[in-house]
């Protein structure tokens, strides 16, 4: 009798980008892109900054990680499919 191989997943990888991003990160590029586009006086840079501090703290991530500049979706793939065949050696 011939034994059969079942298909199964032996090694997963994963990856993130290379820049750290905060949630004062993003309510500084939110805020500060809202004062130059509606021509907004810099004292309401405060104020819009905690509007949007306060629309993050629920969804309860303080940080997050982007790409950068130099990477693209494809960079993040490829690291993850080595760590994925690198596993799937042991």
């Amino acid at each position: 009798m011939a034994s059969k191989e079942i298909p199964g997943i032996i090694g997963i990888g994963s990856s993130v980008g290379r820049k750290l991003v905060t949630n004062r990160d993003i309510a500084e590029k939110v805020a500060g892109y809202r004062n130059t586009a509606r021509g907004r006086k810099p004292e309401l840079l405060t104020r819009l900054e905690n509007s949007v501090l306060k629309m993050l703290g629920p969804i309860g991530t303080d940080t997050r990680y982007w790409v950068d500049e130099n990477q693209c979706t494809s960079d993040l793939a490829l690291e993850a499919a080595l760590e994925a065949l690198e596993m799937a050696k042991k």
